[in-house]
């Protein structure tokens, strides 16, 4: 099975895992927003961070890469 993986904001630099293709991508109908809290140990519950999330939205897209995983047998 041939997986992709969509990558946006830091995900596009850093993505923490290997890949085997890397190709410039575009997402239609969703965009990027920051209204996603994360609670991690550097934030607390009355000061979550944001982070970017992605949501669905007409006629909107949102760019970023997209990286094709080694295939396991």
């Amino acid at each position: 099975m041939i997986v992709w993986v969509f990558g946006y904001g830091s995900l596009i630099e850093k993505t923490g895992f290997k890949y085997e293709v890397c190709e410039t991508a575009c997402l239609a109908d969703y965009h990027r927003s920051f209204w996603m809290r994360l609670i991690q140990p550097r934030d607390t519950p009355g000061a979550p961070d944001l982070v970017l999330a992605i949501d669905k939205f007409p006629d909107a897209q949102c760019n970023g890469s997209a990286q094709r995983l080694p295939v396991v047998r």
